[in-house]
């Protein structure tokens, strides 16, 4: 199987600076271009609008709402799924 997923967790003292972007991007090329990779994916909670705009900024395409997907603290939150495939990757 050619894919793969990718997450990330910042301490919040380095929220807002660039670094889980440059991570993300650094892991895309990484997995096309050494690894071979055909698609690689990742989620995140829906409301976490940063991490939505890491995975967008990154190419990444939403793919799939899950509803409730994940318990955190007693509550429910939805998650995204995103994707990218190789051949959409050029802007990396």
């Amino acid at each position: 199987m050619r894919e793969a997923n990718i997450g990330y967790e910042l301490n919040t003292q380095y929220w807002g600076q660039g670094y889980a972007t440059e991570a993300a991007q650094a892991i895309l090329k990484f997995g096309f271009e050494e690894l071979r990779m055909h698609r690689i994916w990742s989620w995140c909670v829906a409301q976490n609008l940063a991490s939505v705009r890491v995975l967008e900024k990154i190419g990444m395409r939403r793919e799939g709402h899950l509803r409730e997907k994940e318990l955190i603290k007693g509550k429910w939150y939805d998650n995204f799924l995103y994707a990218i495939l190789d051949h959409e990757s050029f802007s990396i």
